[in-house]
């Protein structure tokens, strides 16, 4: 008991407060210790500590022992408690079995469970099931195991489906859609119940772009690997597995040396192979890249049996329903999967309006969603799509109004665009997309709140963006503008004073005939060039009037050829002077290749740094860009 002392006297004194004598104390200092032989004496010699109940929490020594997950301890205390002495409930009205799932014992939750089956109903605060306590703390094995012993009727009867609806919101808020599937196959109207947050599982699943491929960023070969792989093919060969090969591969006779011979070759080449391939899967993902199908698969049968329950709906139940508020949340999230889902399940969906008479198809726009802009008008028919072109919202709002807007998920959609400019071509490419939708009649319509035009209602809410890409332009041209008139005298200059010096009399250059010096004055020529073309055009932006149209052609066209200039103009430059001193120290091989590999560096850089915005500006002004025609 020394070494007691030394060690845990400040849990036993806390053991001491909380159950009121130091015997009890000692009793539960064993039980969460797991002292088996010490618990035993004890109920031996004291049965009363069995049933000793927390002053403060409530607990008894089943709570704890299931909270440190003592298995044995847990066996030898249930045999003598009866159903009714494993329900009492503690803190929080936990029982054992909620403990039991912080923990995530199975074998212990087997044992609660196999003596009081009304452990599985009993609800802690705040109103939870041992299900769900397992769910929440990411407990698996657990969770399939509380599940498949949990009454159906608790999770979608009981608070109309509260439970079951909180159980599917967490499955997909952790990307665990085993349940998920099993309990919606089961009671398909839990697609519209709510959960403690006031949220039904259509709702949450509109929210989670990632849960479909076209929320998912792939590079090409991922989704070349994506799309070769079966969504329920087994792995474990590819992870490991045993593989076990047939006699007659291996030899009938395994005492012939021969025979040992071939097997350990054999076991030998498998072995490696495996390995190689092991190491290659994981390298490439091709793990992750299959619990993606199988996630994405999972997510779209939960949505097939959601989409059954919606079929029975009426257009005023989806109006006023969780229906509509799951559609507005995944237009403003661009859920484009789960749209698509839907409105093929349902086609009312396509026209349905929110409280403001405002369609899905106005709030894509005013969301800045183009994937989902561009889903609806592909779904719709001509005679739809004129009829929805005709739409305007209770404030008078038309189409071309709401390019006209920016809401704050349109801001945060422009974020991710680099630079005011791009951003700005962005909004009025938009504008000029849905120009082209809607009838003439409303390019000059007066809204009732702002009693604007539409253009007048881009420029009043785009005014700061047109300064801030003007701004953008002008720092990008000046520091270009000197960088370019810098080659341009350092070119200039150098055609003077060619390598290998002139003729005296007629001022030739000696090493004319010379192939290096033909790349050398090519070079120097064509930087020279380039440089002086950079020059002028950004020239020309700097003297440019910044309109809001300049931005949508003309701004972003001289950016695209006045930095390709200038990158040529240095690229040339450096060729220039690597030949240049080739010529001079021919004879020097070391200072030859230090040079060449330092005047990669400069051309590196700038590649690296502006290649972005470059490929930025020549796909969206010269790109299919964001609507494509076809």
């Amino acid at each position: 008991m020394h070494a007691v002392r030394e060690r845990d006297v400040e849990l036993i004194r806390k053991f001491s407060h909380e159950f009121g004598s130091i015997r009890n104390a000692m009793f539960q200092y064993a039980v969460v210790k797991g002292y088996l032989d010490v618990v035993k004496t004890y109920l031996a010699r004291y049965p009363q500590v069995l049933k000793a109940r927390s002053l403060h929490t409530g607990g008894t020594a089943l709570h704890n022992a299931a909270a440190t997950g003592n298995i044995l301890v847990v066996k030898e205390l249930m045999d003598l408690m009866s159903a009714e002495d494993l329900e009492v409930q503690g803190l929080d009205d936990m029982t054992a079995l909620h403990l039991t799932a912080l923990s995530g014992n199975v074998q212990i939750a087997k044992y609660l469970v196999e003596k009081s089956s009304r452990l599985v109903t009993i609800k802690c605060r705040p109103y939870t099931l041992p299900l769900l306590m397992a769910f929440k703390n990411e407990k698996w094995d657990l969770a399939q195991y509380l599940y498949s012993v949990t009454p159906p009727q608790a999770l979608t009867q009981e608070d109309n489906g509260r439970e079951g609806a909180e159980l599917i919101s967490f499955s997909f808020y952790s990307k665990e859609f085993d349940i998920a599937l099993k309990l919606i196959r089961k009671c398909p109207t839990l697609t519209f119940a709510k959960d403690y947050s006031g949220n039904s599982p259509l709702y949450i699943l509109a929210t989670m772009c990632s849960a479909f491929l076209t929320g998912t960023q792939l590079a090409r070969w991922q989704k070349w690997i994506y799309h070769s792989l079966q969504p329920a093919a087994s792995m474990e060969d590819s992870q490991g597995t045993q593989i076990q090969p047939d006699a007659s591969m291996v030899g009938e006779n395994v005492e012939d040396g021969q025979g040992n011979q071939r097997n350990f070759i054999f076991h030998s080449v498998i072995g490696c192979f495996r390995g190689l391939s092991k190491n290659l899967l994981h390298l490439l993902g091709v793990e992750s890249i299959h619990k993606k199908k199988l996630a994405h698969a999972q997510t779209l049968e939960i949505l097939n049996f959601m989409c059954k329950a919606i079929k029975d709906l009426s257009l005023k139940q989806i109006q006023e329903g969780v229906v509509l508020q799951a559609m507005l949340q995944a237009v403003e999230q661009g859920n484009v999967g789960f749209i698509r889902k839907m409105c093929k399940a349902c086609p009312i969906l396509r026209g349905i309006v929110d409280g403001k008479e405002k369609s899905l198809l106005q709030f894509s726009i005013e969301c800045r969603q183009e994937k989902v802009y561009r889903l609806l008008i592909g779904l719709m028919s001509n005679d739809a799509r004129q009829l929805m072109a005709n739409e305007v919202d209770k404030l008078g709002n038309s189409l071309l109004h709401s390019t006209g807007s920016l809401s704050s998920t349109a801001i945060a959609q422009l974020n991710h665009i680099p630079g005011a400019a791009l951003q700005l071509q962005t909004e009025l490419q938009w504008f000029k997309e849905v120009e082209s939708i809607v009838p003439p009649k409303f390019h000059g319509m007066v809204n009732k709140q702002d009693r604007m035009r539409p253009r007048e209602l881009f420029t009043k809410n785009h005014k700061e963006m047109v300064k801030e890409g003007e701004r953008q332009m002008k720092e990008i041209s000046s520091s270009s503008t000197v960088v370019g008139a810098l080659i341009v005298t350092m070119m200039f200059a150098a055609v003077f004073t060619v390598p290998g010096g002139t003729s005296g009399d007629t001022g030739i250059p000696m090493l004319l005939d010379k192939r290096l010096f033909k790349v050398f004055i090519v070079s120097d020529a064509i930087s020279l060039f380039f440089s002086t073309t950079s020059i002028v055009i950004f020239l020309g932006i700097l003297t440019s009037r910044f309109a809001e149209d300049d931005f949508h052609r003309s701004l972003p066209t001289k950016l695209v050829a006045g930095l390709s200039t200038l990158f040529f103009s240095i690229a040339t430059m450096m060729v220039a002077f690597v030949a240049a001193l080739i010529i001079m120290l021919h004879q020097i091989t070391w200072i030859i290749i230090l040079a060449v590999f330092l005047a990669s560096i400069p051309i590196t850089s700038f590649a690296w740094m502006q290649s972005h915005l470059l490929v930025e500006i020549v796909m969206s002004t010269f790109g299919s860009g964001r609507f494509p025609k076809k």
